[in-house]
């Protein structure tokens, strides 16, 4: 997740400085938001990067166990789920990167510049990347301390969920 959304931003800023320098010729197009927005996937990605310390995810595992039967809907699922499914921390942070790509894209059409988002945006997008980035230590093998703290849970024949170590 946190590769793709840095991915969407490089490519967007890019193709808007591409865009607009071809048809202003101005080269003084890039602003503090889009340097706020490369920043804050760039640091996602990094902090993705330390907390995982793979090589690969195992996409497989992910996988519902009945695909859809469509590779654009396997994608989807598989981008938004972790080991036990969809989660809201991944959902959250691809709605606000769609919502403020929209956003961006249409700045640049209609106005022929980058658009000035308020820091109040930015912040929002980088809370957003920064619970994904705090939930990815939970969901990268840190066994929860639930069935160690309720007692009645923990009697149960309910199997603790152990860390995948590759």
């Amino acid at each position: 997740m946190a590769r793709l959304q840095m991915s969407i931003w490089f490519f967007i800023i890019i193709g808007s400085f591409i865009f607009l320098w071809s048809t202003t010729g101005s080269l003084a197009v890039v602003n503090t938001t889009a340097l706020a927005l490369m920043g804050i996937s760039g640091g996602t990605t990094m902090f993705f990067a330390i907390i995982s310390q793979k090589q690969e995810w195992d996409r497989h595992e992910r996988m519902p166990t009945g695909k859809s039967g469509t590779i654009i809907t396997d994608w989807f699922i598989d981008l938004l789920s972790d080991n036990q499914g969809i989660t809201i921390h991944r959902f959250q942070m691809l709605a606000w990167t769609l919502v403020i790509l929209i956003v961006f894209i249409n700045g640049v059409i209609t106005d022929y510049a980058m658009p000035i988002f308020s820091t109040v945006l930015l912040d929002l997008m980088g809370i957003s990347s920064g619970v994904y980035v705090g939930l990815k230590l939970k969901e990268d093998g840190h066994e929860t301390a639930t069935n160690e703290a309720d007692p009645i849970e923990s009697k149960t024949d309910k199997p603790i969920k152990k860390p995948r170590h590759e």
